[in-house]
């Protein structure tokens, strides 16, 4: 199981907005090109969520593919 495996719509939702908060705070700051290293750190952590958000979102708990015509 991945870090990330169950993540709900809400968490997702809250954690793009938290970095979304982080870059606004660099970018006021001045620090955005000097701090590179840490946005790239921040968005593969969010990488990870979304892909783990994604594969929980397309297949169902018995592991067939979820038709989206039936949500």
């Amino acid at each position: 199981m991945g870090r990330y495996d169950g993540i709900s719509d809400y968490k997702l939702r809250s954690e793009v907005a938290r970095f979304a908060r982080i870059l606004q705070r660099m970018e006021e700051k001045g620090e955005t090109l000097d701090r590179t290293a840490d946005i790239l750190t921040l968005l593969a952590e969010l990488r990870q969520m979304v892909f783990a958000w994604e594969v929980k979102s397309t297949f169902r708990d018995d592991g067939t593919r979820l038709d989206r015509s039936e949500s």
